[in-house]
């Protein structure tokens, strides 16, 4: 069983930066959560693309 989640890190942003934030998950089609840690930890559905393309060069 997966570790559970037990910290949360409160983010304020602006409302331009909030407007850039929900287009940019929008665009990656997965949770806002799921996105961040991607951001983060460099793991997820963009790290996949990257790979790929610097495999191919």
């Amino acid at each position: 069983m997966a570790s559970k989640r037990q910290h949360e890190i409160k983010l304020r942003l602006n409302d331009e930066e909030f407007e850039k934030l929900r287009d940019f998950v929008a665009e990656s089609g997965v949770s806002r959560e799921k996105f961040m840690r991607a951001k983060l930890f460099g793991y997820g559905k963009d790290e996949k693309k990257k790979r790929r393309t610097k495999k191919e060069k």
